[in-house]
C-alpha cells in the first residue's frame, strides 16, 4: 500500500517526468539537457515531491573530482559527455517507483547553475518476483495439482513453470491454464511415484532470466487396495484362471464394468470361481484386487458397493445382491460346505473349535523350535494345547519353518483382542527384520515378508488362540491370496468358521471319556480314589479345564490326601467375584488353595510377585532379589522352585541365553494362576510388591555400554519392565520423593535399548517420562539454559536425600559383566589384588551383583568413589544420562524426520555434557558419560551431512575423525554409577573410535575434489581399517579362572566392512593399484569373516552376498571368465539358503535381487560389459574418467 501511495503522488506532482528504462544489472544513462559548461559546478539530484525535498547523489564542483555524497551509489554512477549520467550496476532499489527505500525515492534531475534540466522517471525491468499462494490440490498415487498467483513480471512478459525435484533428480511435466491470475499446473510424469516426496518449485522466467522459486512439499498418496468378489449371473464356470483363453470374454467383461460402470482404473483380475456350490453353476463369482490412493479408499469403496447395491451394473450381468468386500459380506454370503476333520484344507485354514461340552486334554510339551508360543492358553480349557500338538507335528514334518503364535487373551469373555495381534504383528516383524514405525501398513509389511519367505520354501504357520471375533484375525492372513501359509485358530463359537463367507475347515473336539480323566487323575492306579464318580465330579468342578485338575491332581498328590476332601477345601476357598465365570473363579480358588496352604510365607510372597510381570520367561533371580532387598532376607530358592513344581503352579526352565557361562531359572506361569495370583493381593501388598521389583531391576536391568553380556540380560528384561512400568499404580510410587531416581532411570534404560532396537517413537515416550522426573525434582532444569546453579542445585538436593533414596542405594550394587570385569582386572591385576579379581569375576558368571565389602574394597584401590562423591553427584550423573539418551534418539530417526530434530539433540547432548563437565570441575570426577556424549553423541552429529555444502560436509567430518583420535588417544579414568568403568587401555572403546573414523573416511572419499585428496583419504581409511581389526582382534573376556570366555561378537561385521569396501572402491573405479588384486583381497576379507567360530547366519549372508558381488566384479571387470560367473551364483545361492531361516534387513535383500538380476542379464547376453585397464596408480586413467566412474555406479 506504501509503494502504490508513493507511486500515485509521484504521477500527480512529476507528469512531466520522462520514463527512462533499464535492465537490473545492467547500465543506463540519464541525459542532463542543460548545455554542460565545464567552468560551472554540476549537480545530479533525486527530487523528492513526496517529501518536498531533493537529495545529491553526485556533486562535481568548479576544478575537482567527482564527489558521490550517497555511500549505496559509491563506484557506480559517472559523468559521460560532460554532465549524462551514467548508473551501472543498475538495482532495483535504483526504480523511481518500486525502490525499497522510500528515503531515496523520487526522480532524478541534473542542474547547473540555476539550470533544471528535464526529471527522469527511471524504471528498473527486473527478473519476476516469487509467486504467492502456493497451493498443492488433488494429490494422487501418479499426479498432482500445483496453483499459484504471479508475482511482479518485472517489467517483461514472464511465463510460468514449475519443477518438481526428488534426490536430486527434476522433471517438469504440465499444462497452463490462467483463470483470475490464477496459474494451474497438471503434474503427471513417468517418474512420479506414490507414497513418494517432492519438493515444488514454483516460479516465472522473462527475458532477463527466472526470479526465485516459491517452495512447497507434496507426499503423493500411497496405493493401497481392497479386495472384492462379484457373482456375474448367466455365465457359465469354465476355469478359474483370468488368462485361460476360455475365460478371454469374461475378462473383457470385467474390464469394462470397471472402466465404464465404476470409472475406475481396471482392477486386477485374481480368479475366477463357481457362483454357486451345486455342479454347472451358472454364475461366476469373480475375485478382484481394486488399487487406489490410499486416501481415496473409502470412496472408492462406497462408490462400488452403491454401484452394484442399487443396480447400475446390472447390464454388465452384475448380481446386485451379492458383494464381499475385503472379507465383509454386504448383501448376501456363500454358503461354507461342511466342516472337514483331518487334514488341512479350505485356503489351509482350520478352526479348531470348543463346543458347548468343553473338552479337557493333557498339558502338551511344545518343541522348543517354535519362534513364538504358547504352552497355555487363558482359559484353561484345552484350545491352545490343541493347536500346539498340531504346531508340533508341523515342525516336526517342516525342518525348515517358522511358527507364530498370536495370542495374549487378557479377558475370558472377549477373547483375543486386535490390540494383541497388533504387538504380535510387531514383534513378528522385529523377527523377520521389518520396518515397525508405519502402522497402517505394518500387516501388509508381515504379509509380504512371509510370502517371500514361503517363496524360497520356508513352511509357515501362524496360530490365531481364543479367536471370539474374527475381525481381530488381518484379512490378508484371512484371504491367503498366494497360498503361501497355513493357519489355526481356536475358537469358543462352533459358528465362527462359516462368518463372512468363508469355507473354512472345522475341528470340533471332543470330551474326554471317563477313563482317560480317571487315567489322569490317578496314575498310580487307584490309592488316592474312593470311586470313579468323585473323579468325574472333579472334572465337572472345574468344566473339564485342564488347569484346574493339574493343579487338583499336584496338591492331591502333594498332601496325600483324597478327591473328596481337596474339593470340600477348594469350595471353602475364596470368595464370589461376579466378574469371574464359575469355572474362572474355581480355578483361581485353586491356585489360592495351593499357594496359601503348599507355599511358605517366603516362597508364597516371592510367587505373587510374579503376577506384575510378564507371564513367561520370569527370570527367579529378580523375583529372589526382589523379596531380598524389600524385606531384607534371603528365600530359599530351591524351596521356591520345588514348590512350584510339586504343586504345578508354572514351568520352571534353564535359560543360557541371559548368562555367558552358566544359565539362570525362568518361571512361565498360566494366564489364569497369574490372574489369581493378582487377586490375593491387598492394595497395600501391591504397591510394597512393585516397589520391591523396581529395587531389584536397579541392579539387573543396566545401561549397556559395551553391547555383551549386559546385552543378552537386558533383551530378556525389558518385557518384564515394560509390564512393571504400565501398572496403574506406578504413579502412585512416582509420587514418593525417594522413588523418583529410581523410575527415571527405569525409563531411561528401557529408552536406550528401544534406541539400540531403532524403536525412536517407543523411546520418546520413555524419555519424556523420565525428563518429567527430572524436572519435578530440579525444576531449574525447566529452565531453557542450564547454568551452573542448576547444577549446584542438583547436587544440594542428591545431598539431602540420598540416604533414603532408593537408587542410590542401589547403585554400586550393580551388576558387572565380564567386559566391566575386564577394566577391572587392567586397573588391579599390578596392585597383587587376585582375589578380589576373583571374586568379582565369580559374579560375573553367576549373574549376582557386588556385594558391599567388595564395593568398599574397590573404593580402596581406586576402582570405585568413595560414598561422599557418590552422595554428590547420583543425581546430576543420572540426568546426564537421561539427556544423552534423548539425543541419541533424533539419531535412530528416520531422514525424513531426523532433519528437524537435529537442533534438539545438540541442546540435549549440551545439557548433558555441562552436567558432566560441571561434576568432573567440582568432584573431580569423571562419568563416563563424558565421553558416552562425545563419542556417540556430539560426533554423530558431525556426521549428518544433509543441507551442508560440500566445504561444510568435508570440514565437519575431518572434525568428527579428530575428535575420535583425540578420545582414543584420551587416558582418563571414567567411572559409571561409582564404579571404573574405562581405562586407558581399552581395545574396544579403541575399536570403536576407529571403527567411526573408517566411516567418516567413506564419506569424505566421494567428496574429494583431485586425485591426490582422494588417494590420501583412501590411505587414511586403511590405516584406521587396520587399526579397527586389530583392536577387534585382541579384545577377550576372561572367567575366574582366566580362560577366554567372551570375545568381539561384531569379528565378523568388521572382517565384512573391510571386504566391502575393496568391493565398492572398485565398483566406483577409485581403487588404487590393481582391480584384481583388491577384488581378491576382498574375498580374503569375506573368507575370513565366514571363518569365525561365533559368526551369526546374518554375518553368513552378508559375506556370501559380499563374494558373490566381489566374483560377480570379477567378471565384468577383468576378463569375462565364467568360472567367476560361475561363483557368483554359487555365492548366491548359499545367501539365499540362509535367509531362507534367518531374513536380512530389506536393504541387503534388495542388493542381492540386484546382483540376481545382473546376472540373467548377462547370461541372456542382454547387457554389456566394460573393461576396465589397469593403469600404473590404478583404475581409470585420469580424475574426470574416474568421478565418471563413480556418477556412472551411483
Amino acid at each position: 500500500m506504501l509503494r502504490l501511495l508513493f507511486a500515485g503522488l509521484l504521477v500527480q506532482t512529476a507528469l512531466g517526468a520522462e520514463e527512462v528504462f533499464a535492465d537490473e544489472g545492467g547500465s543506463t544513462v540519464l541525459p542532463c539537457d542543460v548545455t554542460y559548461d565545464p567552468s560551472e559546478s554540476l549537480f545530479w539530484e533525486i527530487v523528492q515531491h513526496h517529501k518536498g525535498q531533493n537529495i545529491q547523489i553526485l556533486i562535481k564542483l568548479k576544478g575537482q573530482d567527482i564527489e558521490i555524497p550517497e555511500r549505496r551509489y559509491e563506484e557506480r554512477l559517472s559523468l559521460v559527455d560532460g554532465n549524462s549520467l551514467e548508473i551501472s550496476d543498475v538495482s532495483r532499489d535504483d526504480d523511481s517507483v518500486d525502490s525499497s527505500d522510500p528515503d531515496v525515492l523520487g526522480t532524478y534531475r541534473c542542474t547547473q547553475q540555476g539550470r533544471v534540466g528535464q526529471e527522469r522517471r527511471l524504471r528498473v525491468r527486473h527478473r519476476p518476483d516469487p509467486p504467492s499462494d502456493l497451493k498443492v490440490n488433488d494429490i494422487n498415487p501418479y499426479s498432482f495439482d500445483v496453483s499459484f498467483i504471479q508475482g511482479d513480471d518485472g517489467g517483461y512478459p514472464q511465463t510460468p513453470y514449475v519443477q518438481v525435484l526428488q534426490t536430486q533428480k527434476m522433471f517438469s511435466d504440465f499444462t497452463v491454464q490462467n483463470e483470475n491470475g490464477v496459474v494451474k499446473f497438471h503434474i503427471q510424469h513417468p517418474t512420479v511415484r506414490p507414497n513418494t516426496t517432492y519438493n515444488i518449485c514454483a516460479v516465472t522466467n522473462n527475458s532477463l532470466g527466472s526470479g526465485p522459486c516459491a517452495w512447497v512439499t507434496v507426499t503423493t498418496d500411497a496405493l493401497s487396495s481392497f479386495k472384492v468378489s462379484l457373482r456375474l449371473v448367466n455365465e457359465p464356470y469354465t476355469s478359474p484362471d483370468p488368462g485361460a483363453e476360455e475365460n478371454r470374454d469374461l475378462l473383457e467383461r470385467v474390464k469394462n464394468l470397471a472402466r465404464d460402470g465404476l470409472q475406475i482404473s481396471p482392477p486386477e483380475v485374481l480368479r475366477f470361481r463357481p457362483g454357486r456350490d451345486e455342479a454347472n453353476s451358472r454364475s461366476v463369482i469373480v475375485d478382484l484386487e481394486v488399487t487406489a490412493g490410499q486416501s481415496r479408499l473409502p470412496q472408492v469403496k462406497t462408490v462400488l458397493w452403491t454401484a452394484i447395491r442399487d443396480g447400475r451394473l446390472s447390464k454388465y450381468h452384475v448380481d446386485s445382491h451379492y458383494v464381499i468386500i475385503d472379507g465383509n459380506v454386504t448383501i448376501l454370503p456363500v454358503p461354507a460346505p461342511k466342516p472337514t476333520v483331518g487334514g488341512f484344507m479350505a485356503r489351509d485354514i482350520v478352526f479348531i473349535t470348543l463346543a458347548c461340552a468343553i473338552l479337557a486334554i493333557l498339558i502338551a510339551v511344545l518343541l522348543t523350535c517354535l519362534i513364538r508360543s504358547r504352552s497355555k492358553g487363558f482359559t484353561g480349557s484345552g484350545k491352545t494345547e490343541a493347536a500346539n500338538k498340531i504346531a508340533e507335528s508341523f515342525q516336526m514334518n517342516n525342518p525348515s519353518n517358522l511358527t507364530w503364535f498370536f495370542g495374549g487373551t487378557k479377558d475370558d469373555h472377549e477373547g483375543l483382542s486386535e490390540s494383541s495381534v497388533d504387538e504380535d504383528l510387531r514383534e513378528l516383524a522385529k523377527e523377520l527384520d521389518q520396518p515397525t514405525d508405519r502402522e497402517s501398513a505394518l500387516v501388509d509389511i508381515v504379509y509380504d515378508a512371509l510370502n517371500a519367505l514361503a517363496a524360497t520354501g520356508v513352511k509357515i504357520l501362524l496360530i490365531f488362540d481364543d479367536v471370539q471375533n474374527i475381525s481381530v484375525v488381518p484379512r490378508e492372513f484371512l484371504r491367503n491370496r498366494k497360498g503361501a501359509m497355513k493357519m489355526i485358530i481356536t475358537t469358543r463359537d462352533s459358528n465362527l468358521h462359516q462368518y463372512n463367507g468363508h469355507p473354512f475347515a472345522s475341528h470340533a473336539m471332543s470330551r474326554f471319556t471317563d477313563d482317560e480323566v480317571v487315567a489322569f487323575m490317578n496314575p498310580n492306579g487307584g490309592a488316592a480314589v474312593e470311586d470313579r464318580s468323585k473323579i468325574v465330579e472333579l472334572a465337572q468342578h472345574f468344566d473339564g479345564r485342564p488347569l484346574g485338575l493339574s493343579l487338583a491332581r499336584s496338591h492331591i498328590l502333594a498332601v496325600d490326601t483324597n478327591v473328596t476332601r481337596y474339593l470340600e477345601k477348594v469350595r471353602m476357598e475364596g470368595t464370589v467375584d461376579e466378574q469371574l465365570s464359575v469355572p474362572e473363579q474355581r480355578v483361581y480358588n485353586a491356585v489360592a488353595l495351593s499357594v496359601n496352604n503348599r507355599m511358605g510365607e517366603k516362597e508364597g510372597t516371592m510367587f505373587k510377585m510374579a503376577g506384575f510381570l510378564m507371564q513367561n520367561n520370569i527370570p527367579i533371580l529378580i523375583l529372589d532379589h526382589a523379596y531380598e532387598r524389600q524385606f531384607g532376607t534371603n528365600p530359599s530358592t530351591d524351596e521356591f522352585v520345588k514348590a512350584l513344581k510339586s504343586l504345578s503352579l508354572g514351568k520352571i526352565q534353564e535359560d543360557s541365553r541371559s548368562c555367558i557361562n552358566g544359565s539362570i531359572r525362568t518361571l512361565t506361569v498360566h494366564r489364569q494362576t497369574q490372574a489369581a495370583l493378582k487377586r490375593m493381593v491387598s492394595n497395600d501388598q501391591v504397591e510394597t510388591m512393585l516397589e520391591a521389583l523396581i529395587k531389584a531391576f536397579l541392579v539387573f536391568f543396566n545401561k549397556d555400554t559395551r553391547g555383551f553380556q549386559a546385552s543378552a540380560c537386558n533383551s530378556r528384561l525389558l518385557p518384564h519392565v515394560e509390564v512393571l512400568l504400565s501398572h496403574p499404580m506406578i504413579d502412585s510410587i512416582r509420587e514418593k520423593a525417594a522413588f523418583k531416581p529410581a523410575l527415571a532411570r527405569l525409563y531411561d534404560v528401557t529408552a536406550s535399548l528401544y534406541v539400540k532396537r531403532q524403536q525412536p517413537e517407543k523411546a520418546k515416550e520413555m524419555i519424556e517420562r523420565a525428563k518429567e522426573i527430572c524436572m519435578e525434582i530440579c525444576p531449574s532444569l525447566g529452565y531453557k539454559a542450564l547454568d551452573d546453579q542448576a547444577c549446584s542445585e542438583l547436587v544440594k538436593i542428591a545431598e539431602k536425600s540420598y540416604n533414603n533414596d532408593v537408587y542410590a542405594q542401589q547403585m554400586t550394587c550393580q551388576l558387572l559383566t565380564y567386559p566391566n570385569v575386564k577394566v577391572l582386572r587392567a586397573e588391579l591385576h599390578d596392585r597383587g589384588r587376585p582375589k578380589l579379581l576373583r571374586n568379582i569375576s565369580f559374579n560375573a558368571k553367576q549373574c549376582q551383583p557386588l556385594r558391599e565389602q567388595q564395593v568398599k574394597k574397590l573404593v580402596k584401590e581406586g576402582a570405585a568413589v568413595t560414598k561422599d562423591v557418590l552422595q554428590k553427584s547420583f543425581l546430576v550423573e543420572l540426568v546426564a544420562n537421561v539427556y544423552r539418551t534423548s539425543g541419541q534418539r533424533v539419531l535412530c530417526l528416520a531422514e525424513n524426520e531426523k532433519s528437524g530434530s537435529l537442533r534438539d539433540a545438540e541442546e540435549d547432548f549440551a545439557v548433558s555434557m555441562k552436567l558432566s563437565d560441571y561434576i568432573a570441575e567440582h568432584l573431580d570426577l569423571f562419568v563416563l558419560n563424558k565421553m558416552l556424549c562425545r563419542r556417540d553423541g556430539t560426533l554423530l552429529l558431525l556426521q549428518e551431512l544433509g543441507g551442508k555444502t560440500v566445504d561444510q560436509q568435508k570440514e565437519d567430518l575431518h572434525k568428527a575423525i579428530a575428535g575420535y583420535r583425540e578420545l582414543f588417544q584420551d587416558p582418563t579414568d571414567y567411572f559409571e554409577n561409582g564404579i571404573l568403568k574405562k581405562t586407558d587401555q581399552d581395545d574396544y572403546h579403541a575399536m570403536i573410535c576407529f571403527r567411526f573414523m573408517v566411516q567418516c573416511y567413506r564419506k569424505l572419499i566421494p567428496l574429494a575434489s583431485t586425485d591426490k585428496e582422494r588417494q590420501e583419504l583412501i590411505d587414511h581409511h586403511n590405516e584406521s581399517a587396520n587399526n579397527m581389526v586389530k583392536f577387534a582382534e585382541e579384545y577377550k573376556g576372561y572367567d575366574v579362572d582366566g580362560n577366554v570366555v567372551e570375545v568381539f561378537k561384531a569379528l565378523p561385521e568388521v572382517y565384512i566392512m573391510r571386504g566391502e569396501f575393496l568391493v565398492k572402491m572398485c565398483e566406483q573405479g577409485l581403487k588404487s593399484g590393481s582391480v584384481k588384486t583388491a577384488l581378491e583381497d576382498a574375498k580374503k576379507w569375506f573368507l575370513k569373516a565366514l571363518k569365525v567360530p561365533f559368526v551369526t547366519l546374518q554375518q553368513k549372508a552378508k559375506a556370501h552376498l559380499g563374494m558373490a558381488n566381489a566374483y560377480l566384479l570379477s567378471y565384468e571387470k577383468k576378463g569375462r571368465k565364467r568360472e567367476n560367473l560361475v561363483r557368483a551364483e554359487k555365492e548366491l545361492k548359499n545367501f539365499t539358503s540362509i535367509t531362507a531361516t534367518s531374513p536380512v534387513n530389506k536393504a541387503v535383500t534388495e542388493r542381492a535381487a540386484k546382483m540376481k538380476h545382473r546376472i540373467k542379464q548377462l547370461r541372456e547376453g542382454s547387457v554389456s560389459v566394460d573393461m576396465l585397464p589397469d593403469t600404473t596408480d590404478g583404475g581409470p586413467a585420469n580424475l574426470e574418467a574416474r568421478e565418471l566412474e563413480m556418477v556412472t555406479s551411483v
